[in-house]
């Protein structure tokens, strides 16, 4: 029995992949573009390029599902939790939000000093 090509997206390899090294640091991360499909990763800036990254916060999912507003260019504070594995000869980087511990809009400005 074989699987069809609409099956096959269910099938991994068992026992291939081994986990090199996972760290998980705090760090700020610029909105470009959100995917709000379970298991689809958000486009945030880190500062010097654009990369997917998992949302598994819950607390937070459960607050942008209730409404909290948000746009491109808003910066959250996370903890990320990178993953590097290798399977084979191929390595893989993962990057996964744990924790959302702020979020500021890119409305949110500092006060301009008029008085000197």
């Amino acid at each position: 029995m074989q699987a069809t090509t609409d099956e096959a997206l269910f099938y991994h390899p068992i026992g291939d992949e081994e986990t090199l090294t996972e760290s998980t640091s705090r760090m700020g991360l610029v909105i470009e573009s959100l995917s709000f499909k379970d298991g689809n990763k958000w486009k945030m800036w880190n500062g010097s390029e654009t990369l997917g990254y998992a949302m598994e916060d819950e607390d937070f999912i459960g607050r942008v599902n209730n409404g909290e507003a948000f746009r491109k260019g808003d910066t959250l504070t996370c903890d990320v939790r990178v993953t590097q594995t290798k399977s084979g000869t191929a390595l893989k980087l993962q990057r996964v939000i744990v924790k959302v511990h702020d979020h500021k809009t890119s409305l949110d400005q500092p006060d301009l000093d008029l008085s000197k």
